[in-house]
Protein backbone atom coordinates (compact mmCIF):
# COMPACT_ATOMS: atom_id res chain seq x y z
CA UNK A 1 0.00 0.00 0.00
CA UNK A 2 0.83 3.40 -0.40
CA UNK A 3 3.01 5.74 2.49
CA UNK A 4 0.73 8.46 1.60
CA UNK A 5 -2.54 8.80 2.94
CA UNK A 6 -4.88 11.61 3.72
CA UNK A 7 -6.74 12.37 6.91
CA UNK A 8 -3.95 10.79 9.25
CA UNK A 9 -5.10 7.59 8.76
CA UNK A 10 -2.29 4.97 9.66
CA UNK A 11 -1.25 3.15 6.60
CA UNK A 12 0.94 -0.07 7.05
CA UNK A 13 3.76 -0.71 3.76
CA UNK A 14 6.65 -3.51 3.50
CA UNK A 15 6.19 -3.02 8.01
CA UNK A 16 6.65 0.44 8.32
CA UNK A 17 4.15 2.86 9.29
CA UNK A 18 3.73 6.21 8.15
CA UNK A 19 1.99 8.87 9.69
CA UNK A 20 0.14 11.40 7.46
CA UNK A 21 -1.64 14.42 7.94
CA UNK A 22 -3.71 15.94 5.68
CA UNK A 23 -3.17 19.07 6.72
CA UNK A 24 0.79 19.34 6.78
CA UNK A 25 0.86 16.48 4.37
CA UNK A 26 4.23 14.97 6.79
CA UNK A 27 5.33 11.83 5.35
CA UNK A 28 7.63 9.96 7.39
CA UNK A 29 10.77 8.14 5.08
CA UNK A 30 12.38 5.60 7.19
CA UNK A 31 16.26 6.33 7.47
CA UNK A 32 15.82 10.04 6.68
CA UNK A 33 13.66 11.65 8.21
CA UNK A 34 10.50 13.49 7.76
CA UNK A 35 8.92 15.76 4.23
CA UNK A 36 6.28 18.38 4.68
CA UNK A 37 4.61 18.39 1.34
CA UNK A 38 1.53 19.64 -0.94
CA UNK A 39 -1.32 18.98 -2.44
CA UNK A 40 -1.21 19.17 -6.20
CA UNK A 41 -3.23 21.49 -8.19
CA UNK A 42 -3.82 19.36 -10.68
CA UNK A 43 -5.27 16.66 -8.05
CA UNK A 44 -6.70 16.61 -4.89
CA UNK A 45 -5.78 13.39 -5.13
CA UNK A 46 -2.00 13.79 -5.72
CA UNK A 47 0.57 15.07 -3.06
CA UNK A 48 3.74 16.53 -4.31
CA UNK A 49 7.25 16.69 -2.66
CA UNK A 50 9.76 19.36 -4.16
CA UNK A 51 13.40 20.23 -2.68
CA UNK A 52 14.22 16.98 -1.75
CA UNK A 53 18.07 16.69 -1.25
CA UNK A 54 20.02 13.43 -2.71
CA UNK A 55 22.96 14.68 -2.72
CA UNK A 56 25.35 16.86 -0.39
CA UNK A 57 25.89 20.48 -2.15
CA UNK A 58 28.46 20.50 -4.25
CA UNK A 59 30.33 23.51 -3.19
CA UNK A 60 34.15 24.33 -2.08
CA UNK A 61 32.89 24.28 1.73
CA UNK A 62 32.52 21.03 1.21
CA UNK A 63 35.24 20.19 -1.03
CA UNK A 64 32.89 18.79 -3.74
CA UNK A 65 33.33 20.86 -6.40
CA UNK A 66 34.73 18.84 -8.98
CA UNK A 67 33.76 15.35 -7.11
CA UNK A 68 31.65 12.75 -7.29
CA UNK A 69 28.30 13.35 -5.33
CA UNK A 70 27.88 12.19 -1.60
CA UNK A 71 24.64 10.99 -0.55
CA UNK A 72 22.99 13.30 0.90
CA UNK A 73 22.02 11.28 4.10
CA UNK A 74 19.48 12.10 6.87
CA UNK A 75 17.48 15.65 7.01
CA UNK A 76 18.47 18.25 9.73
CA UNK A 77 15.21 19.81 9.54
CA UNK A 78 12.73 17.64 10.87
CA UNK A 79 10.24 17.65 9.24
CA UNK A 80 11.85 19.12 6.13
CA UNK A 81 9.78 21.62 4.17
CA UNK A 82 9.27 20.17 1.15
CA UNK A 83 6.28 23.09 -0.03
CA UNK A 84 8.61 24.49 -3.03
CA UNK A 85 11.12 24.19 -5.82
CA UNK A 86 14.82 24.05 -4.72
CA UNK A 87 17.66 26.32 -6.23
CA UNK A 88 17.96 25.30 -10.09
CA UNK A 89 21.57 24.37 -10.53
CA UNK A 90 23.54 27.51 -12.13
CA UNK A 91 22.88 28.39 -16.25
CA UNK A 92 25.03 30.22 -18.49
CA UNK A 93 21.91 31.93 -19.29
CA UNK A 94 20.42 33.31 -16.28
CA UNK A 95 18.69 36.21 -17.57
CA UNK A 96 16.11 33.74 -19.33
CA UNK A 97 14.48 32.78 -15.99
CA UNK A 98 11.83 33.72 -14.36
CA UNK A 99 11.67 33.47 -10.55
CA UNK A 100 14.06 30.98 -10.13
CA UNK A 101 16.97 31.15 -8.21
CA UNK A 102 20.50 29.40 -8.75
CA UNK A 103 23.13 27.98 -7.00
CA UNK A 104 25.59 25.25 -6.58
CA UNK A 105 23.57 23.99 -4.09
CA UNK A 106 20.98 22.48 -6.49
CA UNK A 107 21.19 18.66 -6.36
CA UNK A 108 17.49 18.14 -5.28
CA UNK A 109 14.52 15.88 -6.56
CA UNK A 110 10.81 16.16 -6.73
CA UNK A 111 8.17 13.46 -6.55
CA UNK A 112 4.98 13.35 -7.39
CA UNK A 113 2.33 10.48 -5.95
CA UNK A 114 -0.88 9.40 -5.59
CA UNK A 115 -2.39 9.82 -1.91
CA UNK A 116 -3.55 6.31 -2.29
CA UNK A 117 -2.76 2.73 -4.17
CA UNK A 118 -3.31 -0.56 -3.46
CA UNK A 119 -0.05 -1.69 -4.51
CA UNK A 120 3.58 -0.16 -5.26
CA UNK A 121 3.02 1.99 -8.73
CA UNK A 122 5.91 1.93 -11.14
CA UNK A 123 8.04 4.64 -11.27
CA UNK A 124 8.85 7.32 -14.20
CA UNK A 125 12.76 9.57 -13.09
CA UNK A 126 12.98 12.38 -15.45
CA UNK A 127 15.91 14.03 -16.90
CA UNK A 128 15.16 17.57 -18.53
CA UNK A 129 17.11 19.20 -21.08
CA UNK A 130 18.82 22.00 -21.84
CA UNK A 131 22.18 21.25 -23.93
CA UNK A 132 23.80 20.66 -20.61
CA UNK A 133 23.93 24.30 -20.38
CA UNK A 134 20.95 25.09 -18.73
CA UNK A 135 16.95 23.83 -17.22
CA UNK A 136 16.47 23.16 -14.27
CA UNK A 137 13.39 20.38 -12.92
CA UNK A 138 11.30 23.90 -11.87
CA UNK A 139 9.27 23.56 -15.05
CA UNK A 140 8.28 20.23 -15.91
CA UNK A 141 5.55 19.02 -12.92
CA UNK A 142 5.59 16.04 -12.26
CA UNK A 143 2.08 15.95 -10.36
CA UNK A 144 0.83 16.77 -13.85
CA UNK A 145 2.02 13.73 -15.35
CA UNK A 146 0.28 11.35 -12.14
CA UNK A 147 -2.68 13.15 -12.90
CA UNK A 148 -3.02 12.56 -16.86
CA UNK A 149 -1.87 8.90 -15.54
CA UNK A 150 -5.11 8.53 -13.85
CA UNK A 151 -3.07 7.96 -10.95
CA UNK A 152 -1.05 5.18 -11.75
CA UNK A 153 2.47 6.12 -11.37
CA UNK A 154 4.94 7.73 -9.36
CA UNK A 155 6.97 10.84 -11.23
CA UNK A 156 10.42 12.12 -10.35
CA UNK A 157 11.89 14.90 -11.61
CA UNK A 158 15.54 16.43 -10.80
CA UNK A 159 18.71 19.19 -11.05
CA UNK A 160 21.80 17.93 -11.64
CA UNK A 161 25.28 20.16 -11.96
CA UNK A 162 25.78 21.83 -15.31
CA UNK A 163 28.29 23.52 -17.93
CA UNK A 164 31.24 23.54 -16.20
CA UNK A 165 30.52 22.30 -12.89
CA UNK A 166 29.00 19.20 -14.48
CA UNK A 167 31.18 18.36 -17.21
CA UNK A 168 34.92 20.20 -16.80
CA UNK A 169 37.80 17.45 -17.23
CA UNK A 170 41.11 18.78 -17.19
CA UNK A 171 44.14 16.12 -16.53
CA UNK A 172 45.10 18.11 -13.84
CA UNK A 173 41.49 16.97 -11.70
CA UNK A 174 41.74 13.25 -12.09
CA UNK A 175 42.92 13.50 -8.42
CA UNK A 176 39.41 14.32 -7.43
CA UNK A 177 37.46 10.89 -8.21
CA UNK A 178 38.79 7.68 -6.55
CA UNK A 179 38.75 6.16 -9.77
CA UNK A 180 40.32 8.77 -11.33
CA UNK A 181 37.79 9.59 -13.65
CA UNK A 182 37.18 13.00 -14.91
CA UNK A 183 34.22 15.16 -16.48
CA UNK A 184 30.68 13.15 -16.19
CA UNK A 185 29.77 15.01 -12.82
CA UNK A 186 26.32 15.46 -14.34
CA UNK A 187 25.86 12.30 -15.48
CA UNK A 188 27.01 10.88 -11.36
CA UNK A 189 24.94 13.52 -9.76
CA UNK A 190 21.67 11.68 -12.19
CA UNK A 191 22.99 8.36 -11.00
CA UNK A 192 23.10 8.97 -7.78
CA UNK A 193 19.01 10.45 -7.80
CA UNK A 194 18.65 6.79 -9.05
CA UNK A 195 20.29 5.48 -6.28
CA UNK A 196 18.38 7.37 -3.76
CA UNK A 197 15.22 6.50 -5.98
CA UNK A 198 16.47 3.07 -5.33
CA UNK A 199 16.78 3.35 -1.70
CA UNK A 200 13.82 5.41 -0.70
CA UNK A 201 11.09 5.58 -3.27
CA UNK A 202 9.16 2.64 -1.95
CA UNK A 203 8.30 5.33 1.12
CA UNK A 204 5.88 7.34 -1.75
CA UNK A 205 4.08 4.36 -2.78
CA UNK A 206 6.86 3.75 -6.01
CA UNK A 207 8.21 0.50 -7.11
CA UNK A 208 12.16 0.38 -6.55
CA UNK A 209 11.72 -2.80 -9.30
CA UNK A 210 10.55 -0.93 -11.79
CA UNK A 211 11.65 2.36 -12.80
CA UNK A 212 11.92 4.06 -15.91
CA UNK A 213 13.99 6.96 -17.10
CA UNK A 214 13.38 9.48 -19.72
CA UNK A 215 14.65 12.28 -20.43
CA UNK A 216 14.62 14.93 -23.74
CA UNK A 217 17.55 16.98 -25.18
CA UNK A 218 20.52 16.80 -22.95
CA UNK A 219 17.90 14.67 -21.23
CA UNK A 220 17.65 11.97 -23.71
CA UNK A 221 21.39 12.39 -24.12
CA UNK A 222 21.70 11.74 -20.49
CA UNK A 223 19.43 8.61 -20.82
CA UNK A 224 21.62 7.34 -23.39
CA UNK A 225 25.04 7.83 -21.33
CA UNK A 226 23.39 5.41 -18.52
CA UNK A 227 22.29 3.04 -21.50
CA UNK A 228 26.24 3.37 -22.38
CA UNK A 229 27.61 4.15 -18.64
CA UNK A 230 27.91 0.44 -16.86
CA UNK A 231 28.15 2.22 -12.99
CA UNK A 232 24.72 2.98 -14.16
CA UNK A 233 23.11 -0.77 -15.09
CA UNK A 234 20.53 -1.99 -12.81
CA UNK A 235 18.85 1.31 -11.44
CA UNK A 236 16.43 1.63 -13.81
CA UNK A 237 14.37 -0.94 -15.63
CA UNK A 238 12.84 0.95 -19.32
CA UNK A 239 14.72 3.73 -21.20
CA UNK A 240 12.97 6.50 -23.08
CA UNK A 241 14.76 8.94 -25.44
CA UNK A 242 12.72 12.20 -26.26
CA UNK A 243 14.87 13.99 -29.08
CA UNK A 244 18.38 13.05 -27.90
CA UNK A 245 19.68 10.72 -30.68
CA UNK A 246 22.66 13.44 -31.25
CA UNK A 247 26.16 12.86 -30.12
CA UNK A 248 27.59 15.75 -28.37
CA UNK A 249 30.38 14.41 -26.40
CA UNK A 250 33.63 15.52 -25.27
CA UNK A 251 36.82 13.65 -25.50
CA UNK A 252 39.22 13.99 -22.91
CA UNK A 253 41.87 13.94 -25.38
CA UNK A 254 41.85 15.52 -29.20
CA UNK A 255 42.63 11.61 -30.40
CA UNK A 256 39.13 10.29 -30.77
CA UNK A 257 36.37 12.08 -33.00
CA UNK A 258 33.96 14.75 -31.50
CA UNK A 259 32.92 18.11 -32.86
CA UNK A 260 34.08 19.94 -29.93
CA UNK A 261 37.20 20.53 -28.11
CA UNK A 262 39.05 18.15 -26.45
CA UNK A 263 37.83 18.91 -22.25
CA UNK A 264 41.81 19.55 -21.50
CA UNK A 265 40.99 22.36 -23.97
CA UNK A 266 38.04 23.57 -22.40
CA UNK A 267 39.55 23.24 -18.76
CA UNK A 268 42.56 25.29 -19.82
CA UNK A 269 40.15 27.77 -21.13
CA UNK A 270 37.68 28.22 -18.00
CA UNK A 271 41.19 29.08 -16.52
CA UNK A 272 41.93 31.59 -18.72
CA UNK A 273 38.96 33.12 -18.42
CA UNK A 274 38.32 33.09 -14.71
CA UNK A 275 41.54 34.63 -13.74
CA UNK A 276 42.89 31.72 -12.61
CA UNK A 277 46.42 29.77 -13.03
CA UNK A 278 45.85 26.18 -11.79
CA UNK A 279 43.21 23.82 -10.32
CA UNK A 280 43.65 25.20 -6.58
CA UNK A 281 42.43 28.60 -7.88
CA UNK A 282 39.52 27.49 -9.61
CA UNK A 283 38.68 25.38 -6.80
CA UNK A 284 38.32 28.79 -4.54
CA UNK A 285 36.65 30.89 -7.36
CA UNK A 286 33.13 31.91 -7.48
CA UNK A 287 30.42 30.53 -8.97
CA UNK A 288 29.78 33.48 -11.43
CA UNK A 289 33.31 33.53 -11.72
CA UNK A 290 33.39 30.00 -13.69
CA UNK A 291 29.41 31.25 -15.03
CA UNK A 292 31.54 33.53 -17.11
CA UNK A 293 33.78 31.67 -18.12
CA UNK A 294 31.44 28.92 -19.12
CA UNK A 295 29.10 31.33 -20.78
CA UNK A 296 31.68 32.68 -23.22
CA UNK A 297 33.18 29.14 -24.58
CA UNK A 298 29.32 29.03 -25.93
CA UNK A 299 27.86 25.04 -26.98
CA UNK A 300 31.20 23.05 -26.05
CA UNK A 301 29.73 20.93 -22.93
CA UNK A 302 28.59 16.76 -22.22
CA UNK A 303 29.76 14.12 -21.05
CA UNK A 304 33.50 13.33 -21.31
CA UNK A 305 34.55 10.44 -22.65
CA UNK A 306 37.19 9.41 -20.37
CA UNK A 307 38.49 5.58 -20.71
CA UNK A 308 36.49 5.36 -17.07
CA UNK A 309 33.36 6.22 -16.79
CA UNK A 310 32.94 6.68 -20.42
CA UNK A 311 34.62 4.48 -22.86
CA UNK A 312 33.75 5.60 -26.25
CA UNK A 313 31.45 8.04 -28.49
CA UNK A 314 28.28 6.46 -27.24
CA UNK A 315 27.18 6.22 -30.86
CA UNK A 316 29.68 4.02 -31.73
CA UNK A 317 29.28 2.11 -28.14
CA UNK A 318 25.76 1.55 -29.76
CA UNK A 319 26.99 0.81 -32.97
CA UNK A 320 29.16 -2.59 -31.54
CA UNK A 321 26.17 -3.77 -29.17
CA UNK A 322 28.58 -2.05 -26.09
CA UNK A 323 25.40 -0.77 -23.92
CA UNK A 324 22.82 -1.94 -21.50
CA UNK A 325 20.74 -4.37 -24.06
CA UNK A 326 18.63 -5.60 -21.32
CA UNK A 327 16.07 -3.30 -20.92
CA UNK A 328 12.86 -2.12 -23.58
CA UNK A 329 13.27 1.05 -25.13
CA UNK A 330 11.00 3.77 -26.62
CA UNK A 331 12.34 6.35 -28.35
CA UNK A 332 11.75 9.21 -30.95
CA UNK A 333 11.87 12.40 -32.21
CA UNK A 334 9.78 16.07 -33.47
CA UNK A 335 9.05 16.48 -36.88
CA UNK A 336 11.12 19.70 -37.28
CA UNK A 337 13.58 19.38 -34.81
CA UNK A 338 15.97 21.88 -36.20
CA UNK A 339 13.14 24.63 -36.59
CA UNK A 340 13.81 25.51 -32.79
CA UNK A 341 17.28 27.12 -33.51
CA UNK A 342 16.80 28.78 -36.77
CA UNK A 343 13.08 30.44 -36.49
CA UNK A 344 14.04 34.04 -37.32
CA UNK A 345 12.23 36.01 -34.09
CA UNK A 346 12.94 39.14 -32.04
CA UNK A 347 16.37 39.97 -31.19
CA UNK A 348 17.83 36.57 -33.04
CA UNK A 349 18.35 36.64 -36.27
CA UNK A 350 17.78 33.03 -37.40
CA UNK A 351 17.43 32.24 -41.51
CA UNK A 352 15.18 34.59 -43.60
CA UNK A 353 11.82 33.03 -43.85
CA UNK A 354 11.71 33.91 -47.43
CA UNK A 355 15.48 32.34 -48.21
CA UNK A 356 15.77 32.03 -51.73
CA UNK A 357 17.34 29.06 -53.70
CA UNK A 358 20.21 30.63 -54.09
CA UNK A 359 20.62 31.16 -50.40
CA UNK A 360 20.06 27.19 -49.98
CA UNK A 361 22.61 26.58 -52.30
CA UNK A 362 25.32 29.18 -50.31
CA UNK A 363 23.97 27.41 -46.98
CA UNK A 364 24.74 24.08 -48.12
CA UNK A 365 28.11 24.75 -49.66
CA UNK A 366 29.04 26.01 -46.16
CA UNK A 367 27.74 23.00 -44.06
CA UNK A 368 29.33 20.62 -46.51
CA UNK A 369 32.27 22.38 -46.66
CA UNK A 370 32.01 23.17 -50.07
CA UNK A 371 31.72 19.58 -51.41
CA UNK A 372 29.36 20.36 -54.33
CA UNK A 373 28.84 16.54 -55.12
CA UNK A 374 26.82 16.52 -51.57
CA UNK A 375 25.12 19.63 -52.27
CA UNK A 376 23.55 18.50 -55.50
CA UNK A 377 22.24 14.52 -53.67
CA UNK A 378 20.58 16.87 -51.13
CA UNK A 379 18.72 19.11 -53.53
CA UNK A 380 17.93 16.27 -55.43
CA UNK A 381 16.73 14.45 -51.98
CA UNK A 382 14.84 17.46 -50.36
CA UNK A 383 13.27 18.86 -53.83
CA UNK A 384 9.29 19.65 -52.88
CA UNK A 385 8.86 18.41 -56.21
CA UNK A 386 10.48 14.65 -55.16
CA UNK A 387 8.91 12.19 -52.98
CA UNK A 388 10.54 14.07 -49.74
CA UNK A 389 7.02 14.99 -47.46
CA UNK A 390 6.55 18.32 -46.29
CA UNK A 391 3.32 19.13 -44.86
CA UNK A 392 0.59 20.85 -46.81
CA UNK A 393 1.03 24.45 -45.71
CA UNK A 394 4.56 25.63 -45.36
CA UNK A 395 3.28 28.94 -43.44
CA UNK A 396 5.33 31.95 -43.83
CA UNK A 397 8.42 29.77 -44.95
CA UNK A 398 9.83 29.66 -48.23
CA UNK A 399 10.29 25.87 -49.51
CA UNK A 400 14.27 26.50 -49.93
CA UNK A 401 13.82 27.38 -45.80
CA UNK A 402 12.14 24.05 -45.05
CA UNK A 403 15.18 22.21 -47.13
CA UNK A 404 17.60 23.66 -45.18
CA UNK A 405 16.01 23.13 -41.81
CA UNK A 406 15.14 19.59 -43.08
CA UNK A 407 18.64 18.80 -44.07
CA UNK A 408 19.71 19.91 -40.53
CA UNK A 409 16.94 18.21 -38.82
CA UNK A 410 17.90 14.51 -40.89
CA UNK A 411 21.27 14.51 -41.35
CA UNK A 412 23.51 18.08 -40.98
CA UNK A 413 26.94 18.14 -41.26
CA UNK A 414 28.54 16.30 -39.24
CA UNK A 415 25.56 13.67 -39.10
CA UNK A 416 26.10 12.15 -36.37
CA UNK A 417 24.87 15.57 -34.75
CA UNK A 418 21.31 15.13 -36.02
CA UNK A 419 18.61 15.74 -33.64
CA UNK A 420 15.80 14.07 -36.03
CA UNK A 421 14.11 10.98 -37.39
CA UNK A 422 17.05 9.96 -39.31
CA UNK A 423 19.24 9.67 -36.40
CA UNK A 424 16.83 7.70 -34.18
CA UNK A 425 16.13 5.64 -36.98
CA UNK A 426 19.76 4.81 -36.65
CA UNK A 427 19.43 4.40 -32.67
CA UNK A 428 16.62 2.00 -33.28
CA UNK A 429 18.35 -0.22 -35.86
CA UNK A 430 21.26 -0.53 -33.43
CA UNK A 431 19.49 -1.21 -30.23
CA UNK A 432 17.55 -3.76 -32.45
CA UNK A 433 20.38 -5.60 -33.62
CA UNK A 434 22.29 -5.39 -30.29
CA UNK A 435 18.89 -7.31 -29.04
CA UNK A 436 17.01 -4.72 -26.75
CA UNK A 437 14.38 -6.62 -25.80
CA UNK A 438 11.89 -4.30 -27.59
CA UNK A 439 12.58 -1.06 -29.41
CA UNK A 440 9.70 1.39 -30.02
CA UNK A 441 10.25 4.46 -31.95
CA UNK A 442 7.91 7.63 -32.52
CA UNK A 443 7.12 11.01 -34.64
CA UNK A 444 6.06 13.83 -32.89
CA UNK A 445 4.27 15.72 -35.91
CA UNK A 446 1.84 17.74 -34.25
CA UNK A 447 2.46 21.74 -35.11
CA UNK A 448 0.37 23.14 -31.75
CA UNK A 449 -2.79 24.80 -31.52
CA UNK A 450 -1.47 27.51 -29.86
CA UNK A 451 2.11 28.27 -28.30
CA UNK A 452 3.71 25.35 -26.35
CA UNK A 453 5.82 26.38 -23.30
CA UNK A 454 9.75 25.11 -23.15
CA UNK A 455 9.41 23.05 -20.02
CA UNK A 456 13.02 22.35 -19.37
CA UNK A 457 13.92 26.34 -19.26
CA UNK A 458 12.65 29.47 -18.25
CA UNK A 459 8.76 28.07 -18.89
CA UNK A 460 8.68 30.55 -21.95
CA UNK A 461 6.94 30.12 -25.83
CA UNK A 462 9.17 27.72 -28.02
CA UNK A 463 10.25 29.90 -30.60
CA UNK A 464 8.37 28.32 -33.70
CA UNK A 465 4.97 27.61 -31.93
CA UNK A 466 2.24 30.10 -31.94
CA UNK A 467 -1.55 30.26 -32.54
CA UNK A 468 -1.69 28.57 -36.79
CA UNK A 469 1.81 27.69 -36.40
CA UNK A 470 2.77 24.63 -39.04
CA UNK A 471 6.50 23.86 -37.53
CA UNK A 472 6.84 21.24 -35.03
CA UNK A 473 10.13 22.23 -33.41
CA UNK A 474 12.64 20.50 -30.86
CA UNK A 475 10.94 20.21 -27.28
CA UNK A 476 7.52 20.74 -28.39
CA UNK A 477 6.22 17.22 -27.00
CA UNK A 478 7.03 17.73 -23.70
CA UNK A 479 3.22 19.62 -22.72
CA UNK A 480 1.65 16.49 -24.30
CA UNK A 481 3.87 14.04 -22.39
CA UNK A 482 3.85 15.51 -19.18
CA UNK A 483 -0.47 15.84 -19.77
CA UNK A 484 -0.04 19.85 -19.25
CA UNK A 485 -3.76 19.54 -20.64
CA UNK A 486 -3.84 23.52 -19.31
CA UNK A 487 -2.04 24.71 -21.96
CA UNK A 488 -3.29 23.03 -24.41
CA UNK A 489 -6.69 23.36 -26.53
CA UNK A 490 -9.38 21.75 -26.47
CA UNK A 491 -8.32 19.34 -29.53
CA UNK A 492 -4.98 18.68 -28.52
CA UNK A 493 -6.06 17.41 -25.02
CA UNK A 494 -7.45 13.54 -26.19
CA UNK A 495 -3.91 13.83 -28.46
CA UNK A 496 -1.77 14.55 -25.28
CA UNK A 497 -3.77 11.77 -23.30
CA UNK A 498 -2.81 9.07 -25.54
CA UNK A 499 0.52 10.39 -25.59
CA UNK A 500 0.35 9.98 -21.46
CA UNK A 501 -0.98 6.56 -22.00
CA UNK A 502 1.70 4.94 -24.35
CA UNK A 503 4.18 6.43 -22.39
CA UNK A 504 2.67 4.93 -18.57
CA UNK A 505 2.06 1.60 -20.55
CA UNK A 506 5.72 1.50 -21.36
CA UNK A 507 7.01 2.42 -18.01
CA UNK A 508 4.24 -0.72 -16.67
CA UNK A 509 5.22 -3.36 -18.87
CA UNK A 510 8.08 -2.21 -21.06
CA UNK A 511 5.56 -2.73 -23.84
CA UNK A 512 3.39 1.20 -25.11
CA UNK A 513 0.54 -1.01 -26.49
CA UNK A 514 -3.41 -0.98 -24.94
CA UNK A 515 -6.07 -2.63 -26.07
CA UNK A 516 -8.13 0.79 -26.34
CA UNK A 517 -5.36 2.53 -28.37
CA UNK A 518 -4.04 2.00 -32.13
CA UNK A 519 -1.52 -0.93 -32.45
CA UNK A 520 2.38 0.45 -31.84
CA UNK A 521 4.31 -2.19 -33.36
CA UNK A 522 7.87 -2.50 -32.41
CA UNK A 523 11.16 -0.95 -34.40
CA UNK A 524 13.36 -3.45 -36.78
CA UNK A 525 15.35 -3.08 -39.40
CA UNK A 526 13.22 -4.99 -41.80
CA UNK A 527 9.69 -3.33 -41.07
CA UNK A 528 11.15 0.63 -39.92
CA UNK A 529 7.69 1.23 -38.44
CA UNK A 530 7.32 4.52 -36.35
CA UNK A 531 3.67 5.94 -34.70
CA UNK A 532 3.15 8.81 -35.61
CA UNK A 533 1.49 11.70 -33.28
CA UNK A 534 0.61 14.35 -35.39
CA UNK A 535 -2.94 16.47 -35.49
CA UNK A 536 -5.03 14.52 -38.11
CA UNK A 537 -5.17 11.57 -36.07
CA UNK A 538 -4.02 10.71 -32.53
CA UNK A 539 -1.45 7.88 -33.85
CA UNK A 540 -0.97 5.86 -36.98
CA UNK A 541 1.81 3.56 -37.60
CA UNK A 542 3.77 4.35 -40.63
CA UNK A 543 6.48 2.00 -42.59
CA UNK A 544 9.65 3.74 -44.27
CA UNK A 545 9.10 7.68 -43.39
CA UNK A 546 11.68 9.86 -44.88
CA UNK A 547 13.58 6.39 -46.02
CA UNK A 548 15.72 7.58 -48.99
CA UNK A 549 17.02 10.84 -47.23
CA UNK A 550 17.89 8.45 -43.93
CA UNK A 551 20.07 6.04 -46.60
CA UNK A 552 21.47 8.47 -47.97
CA UNK A 553 22.85 9.97 -44.44
CA UNK A 554 23.10 6.25 -43.08
CA UNK A 555 26.06 6.34 -45.32
CA UNK A 556 27.58 9.23 -44.71
CA UNK A 557 27.47 8.40 -40.73
CA UNK A 558 29.01 4.46 -41.27
CA UNK A 559 32.45 6.76 -41.83
CA UNK A 560 32.08 8.57 -38.77
CA UNK A 561 31.59 5.85 -36.37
Amino acid sequence: MSAIQAKGIFLLLLSLVNFVQAEAMVLEVPGLGSLRGSLSTFSSNIAIFNRIPYAKPPTPLNDLRWRPPEAYGPWKEQPRDATAFGAACLSTTPQLWANVSASENCLFLNIAAPLQNSSLLPVMVFFHGGGFLEGASNYNRPDSLVSASKSSVVVVTLNYRLHAFGFLGGAAMRGRSSDKSIGNYGIMDQREALRWVRDYISAFGGNPGSVTIFGESAGGESVVSHLTQAASYGLYHRAIIESGCDDPFVCATGTCKSTYPSSNESYTSVLNHSGCSNLECLLRASPEAIVKAAAGMGDVWGPVIDGVALMDRPQALLARGRYNNRVPILLGSNRDEYSLFVVPRENYRGWPANMSTVELETHLLNLFQGNATTVAQVMVLYSPRGSYPYPQHLGQYSPAWWMAMRVSTDGGSPVSNALGHCTARRYARWMHAGKSPSVYQYLFAHPGDEALLDLNSGGYPLPGTEPGGVLVPHASELPFVFGRLERLSHQERGLALTMVAYWVQFAKTGDPNHLDMPKWPQHTTKNDTVLQFDSEQTAHAEHNTRKEACDFWDTLAEAKI
